[in-house]
């Protein structure tokens, strides 16, 4: 089931964004109880708990993913949902770790043997991924 929104009942982190949708067209639907997806021409939005978790920017090619802090399974869920395929966030030992071959290690050894050879990078509110 999918509800249309109003444009008030997303929360953008920033300015440019906020002018984007001022300006342009966009789609608004309900994922779930708390999670919403704006699209744009340029952009796709994810928000969960009143955070912009995904933003997709189409003509930079360009990811960037925030949690605000809430290292939830949800937030980890919806983040995964809308990440290319051949990238993933997964946790071990309570740290967030993003994957760019959906190679999962088996152990502390092969994540520390991953994290040296750059397939897997730790996870930071704000990062951006070039794709």
């Amino acid at each position: 089931m999918i509800w249309y929104l109003k444009k008030e009942e997303f929360n953008f982190n920033g300015v440019k964004d906020i002018l984007e949708l001022q300006a342009k067209e966009f789609k608004l639907k309900r994922l779930s109880g708390g999670a919403m997806e704006l699209r744009t021409d340029n952009n796709i939005y994810v928000q969960y708990a009143y955070t912009v978790v995904f933003k997709k920017d189409l003509k930079a090619r360009k990811i960037t993913l925030n949690t605000n802090w809430y290292y939830t399974v949800t937030s980890k869920k919806w983040i995964n949902k809308y990440l290319p395929g051949f990238i993933d966030i997964f946790q071990m030992d309570y740290i967030w770790y993003v994957s760019i071959k959906w190679e999962y290690p088996r152990g502390k050894k092969q994540l520390r043997e991953m994290v040296k050879s750059g397939e897997v990078v730790e996870y930071r509110d704000g990062m951006v991924i070039n794709y």
